[in-house]
């Protein structure tokens, strides 16, 4: 009979200790799995989940296919594309009806294009863009579209720049289109606050001559200035991009003060 109770008295024991050194461990390790998973969750873009990379990989081969040869991803960020590069097609994939010196034509299958690669690109509105630049020519096109938010247009970011080969094949995209743009202060001065902001700006500390200004009228558009671009998300300001003189001058258009200037004499 006492030996059976020892018995079980040191069973119970080891039962306790296990306990002991095991659920401490149990819950760490718990832990160090929901915080690795809320971190993750916080990186994971939205086409990078199972589901969501299938799609991707669906999308592009279906928009690659219709519009590129050997159209390949060259890099990408967070999830979105931010270049593709391809090749000329060969002569015996011809029977396109594409013409590189018709405007209307570059125009209409640029949209097609952008409208096939939007959700690669990370564009949920295609009404964001607006057409800045067309270029026809005798064997290639180009043509640039610019982001916009509240009727403004991003700078230096939110650009899309396509070159088609001479059957409307895509050889090259680069973009540099924002999903998510936060404005960090409001539009209180106007135009020619700014552009006198700029001319004082380049007075005081560029040597700038007030008869340069004479010259060329300086001209003032408002924009949304992206400083910063970080974990996906743009941080933006209101401001104004002040031509004057040669340069390029960036005025906030909360407090006056001077983001960015750029001789542009000599670009």
């Amino acid at each position: 009979m006492k030996l059976k109770l020892i018995i079980i008295a040191m069973a119970l024991t080891g039962l306790l200790t296990w306990q002991v050194r095991t659920a401490p461990e149990t819950r760490t390790e718990y832990r160090d799995v929901l915080a690795i998973h809320a971190s993750a969750s916080k990186r994971v873009p939205a086409l990078r989940g199972p589901a969501q990379i299938n799609r991707k990989e669906d999308l592009l081969q279906e928009a690659t296919k219709k519009h590129g040869y050997q159209l390949r991803v060259e890099s990408e960020t967070e999830g979105v594309i931010t270049k593709l590069k391809g090749q000329v097609a060969e002569s015996s994939q011809g029977g396109s009806s594409f013409d590189p010196k018709n405007p209307e034509m570059i125009r209409s299958h640029a949209l097609e294009v952008l409208k096939d690669f939007a959700e690669l690109l990370g564009i949920e509105e295609i009404s964001s863009l607006s057409l800045k630049g067309l270029a026809p020519g005798q064997s290639t096109a180009q043509v640039t579209f610019e982001q916009s938010n509240r009727d403004a247009s991003l700078e230096p970011w939110g650009k899309i720049t396509m070159n088609f080969g001479p059957r409307g094949e895509l050889l090259n995209l680069d973009s540099s289109y924002l999903p998510h743009v936060e404005i960090s202060n409001s539009k209180v001065i106007g135009s020619e606050a700014a552009v006198q902001s700029a001319e004082l700006s380049l007075t005081r500390f560029q040597n700038a001559q007030p008869s340069e200004f004479q010259q060329l009228p300086s001209v003032a558009k408002s924009i949304i200035w992206i400083s910063r671009v970080s974990g996906g998300v743009a941080k933006g300001h209101h401001a104004y991009q002040v031509q004057v003189a040669g340069r390029r001058v960036i005025v906030d258009a909360e407090t006056s003060r001077i983001l960015s200037q750029r001789d542009q004499r000599y670009d």
